[in-house]
């Protein structure tokens, strides 16, 4: 595509951090081999979400091309990239005693659309009040979903072989009547979703406290990133000028798009209370909300290479290497300005 089409027009742009000199002194484009790094010494990274999640593993392996490969797993939908035995940089690596450059992977993607299984939300549903309005039987529509059981990705999360450091998760899109049958519709759906997201943090920070600490010498403590949901925008290739400024407001009407920020306010809140130190709540919806200009065919999924996944992991990077070097935690760490 020439310097007409609307993706090169888009790859022009990048998020960069504003409002605090920390950011931006220390927030900027990330380097390939300076993850690779990070990723085989200080652990990897489980990505956890829905489609947007997979999209962001695919940006990962170009950052870290040509130094990784990547293998499907079997079961549910899942990736795993591994550093290459070929790459000129294994030489210069310090490989910890438990890396195995065949088994120890550097980023594992996991399709969760709900982060949880069918019958683990009838459970949560059912401990509600909803459950009293609407039978559980009747709480799901015929659309396919895909999830793994909660507590299936959190123990290959602290397993030590794994040797994770980061579990990034993130929903939202999928909560709408496409997948719920709620005679009440959104509305109704939303007061669900506030239920999900309790118990997401409730077995995510009580892993967290049996599991999160480095107890069996493998050199990790580990961190749960909850990355703020991004949604589409209506009519997004109508936007030919560039990314959003910080005070327009774009059309977000189609699905649950208009409710995802009351969605993620949801799950800032409940993790800001939660109170773990090792649990924190991105903002990270923030770079992608402004950037309609940087869809791909639809309007709800991105362009690799426009910036949005790239600020993602720029962001996530930072944050990671800081805890590590002793710096702040999670609220310190958000995006702020535009």
């Amino acid at each position: 595509m020439g310097e007409d089409g609307y993706r090169w027009r888009a790859a022009q742009w990048r998020w960069e951090a504003g409002g605090r000199d920390v950011c931006r002194d220390e927030v900027g484009p990330t380097q390939g081999e300076e993850l690779l790094r990070e990723l085989v010494e200080h652990g990897g990274w489980l990505i956890v979400g829905d489609s947007l999640a997979e999209q962001h593993f695919f940006s990962l392996g170009c950052v870290l091309f040509p130094h990784v490969y990547v293998v499907w797993g079997a079961g549910w939908q899942e990736q795993h990239m591994y550093l290459s035995p070929d790459s000129p940089l294994v030489a210069s690596l310090d490989l910890p005693p438990s890396f195995d450059l065949a088994k120890t992977p550097l980023v594992t993607n996991l399709r969760s659309d709900h982060g949880f299984t069918k019958p683990e939300l009838v459970d949560i549903y059912e401990s509600t009040p909803q459950s009293a309005e609407t039978p559980s039987a009747q709480l799901f529509t015929d659309y396919p979903v895909d999830s793994p059981p909660v507590e299936d990705y959190l123990s290959r999360f602290v397993k030590r072989e794994n040797r994770y450091r980061a579990l990034v998760f993130s929903t939202a899109a999928h909560f709408t009547p496409r997948e719920f049958a709620f005679p009440a519709g959104q509305s109704a759906i939303g007061t669900f979703f506030a239920a999900v997201a309790q118990r997401w943090v409730d077995v995510a920070a009580r892993y967290l406290v049996e599991h999160g600490q480095d107890d069996e010498g493998d050199g990790i403590e580990r961190e749960v990133i909850v990355r703020g949901a991004s949604s589409g925008h209506d009519a997004c290739h109508e936007r030919v000028g560039g990314p959003l400024n910080a005070t327009e407001r774009p059309e977000q009407e189609s699905y649950n798009w208009s409710e995802i920020p009351r969605y993620n306010g949801i799950f800032a809140d409940l993790v800001q209370k939660a109170g773990h130190p090792r649990l924190s709540y991105l903002s990270l919806e923030r770079p992608s909300q402004l950037r309609p200009d940087a869809h791909s065919e639809d309007c709800l999924h991105y362009a690799v290479g426009t910036g949005v996944f790239e600020g993602w992991t720029d962001y996530i990077a930072y944050f990671l290497r800081s805890r590590w070097r002793g710096g702040r935690g999670g609220g310190d760490l958000a995006p702020v300005d535009a």
